[in-house]
């Protein structure tokens, strides 16, 4: 069940950016691409680039996860973990996640 939920969430929080002028895109795994990357890359200008990770339920970013958002951070990205229930519009314009774990190391 948690797939659906987060793959619902991951298309609520991609339609909130693009309303909001970002170009977003949801980034599906695979064997050539880099282990925890978050779900969605989004770019605006003026912005530094974002990424989001989306969370259901309980669910915690794994630590492979943490290390790859950390790492994103020091590149100079903004970082957030988004979960179902969270004020999407006002996270993106805040660029932090008010009900979650927020960007990471917050």
């Amino acid at each position: 069940m948690a797939p659906k939920r987060e793959s619902r969430l991951v298309s609520k929080l991609l339609q909130v950016l693009r309303a909001a002028g970002w170009w977003a895109v949801k980034i599906h795994g695979g064997p050539f691409q880099r282990a925890g990357l978050p779900d969605i890359l989004a770019f605006k200008p003026g912005h530094a680039p974002l990424w989001i990770e989306a969370k259901v339920g309980a669910n915690e970013p794994t630590l492979v996860q943490r290390v790859t958002m950390t790492q994103l951070q020091q590149a100079g990205c903004r970082v957030l973990i988004v979960r179902e229930g969270d004020d999407f519009e006002e996270i993106i314009r805040a660029g932090r996640a008010a009900n979650s774990s927020g960007p990471v190391g917050d």
